[in-house]
């Protein structure tokens, strides 16, 4: 009898194993969306600690699903805030968080870039940058 039910639970095993396959074959790439970094900066003299949560808490409540913000750092002469984006939905997430600063008088000084490579290890990302126009290199301080 052991050996029955050991068949059976064999063959349900099975059975869930072709069906996650069929579901992977269909949804293909489209099961995992591929996310990017978003980086919105500053020079850290231009808001207070304070100031930048209240960019961090704006941006996070107009977010409306096409960004997540992933918090903030302060240090070597700059304020970061980071957001994780979808890729196939970055310019309408860069473009909200343009609005969003530009109605709130925050845009003036700031500069965005989305991580496009980064090291195995994460320790080592290259930035393309968004914002200004014309703004031809993006560093992490």
């Amino acid at each position: 009898m052991s050996r029955k039910f050991g068949m059976k639970r064999i063959l349900a095993l099975i059975s869930i194993a072709i069906a996650a396959a069929l579901v992977l074959t269909v949804l293909g790439d489209k099961s995992v969306a591929e996310e990017v970094q978003v980086v919105v900066q500053w020079d850290d003299t231009v808001f207070s600690l304070s100031e930048l949560h209240d960019i961090e808490d704006a941006l996070d409540s107009s977010a409306d699903g096409l960004y997540f913000v992933d918090g903030h750092d302060v240090g070597s002469g700059m304020a970061n805030i980071f957001l994780i984006v979808e890729e196939s939905g970055t310019k309408a997430a860069i473009e909200r968080v343009i609005q969003v600063l530009r109605q709130r008088q925050w845009l003036e000084g700031a500069r965005i870039a989305i991580a496009t490579d980064y090291s195995p290890d994460r320790l080592d990302w290259r930035y393309r940058p968004v914002h200004p126009p014309g703004l031809k290199e993006f560093r992490l301080m």
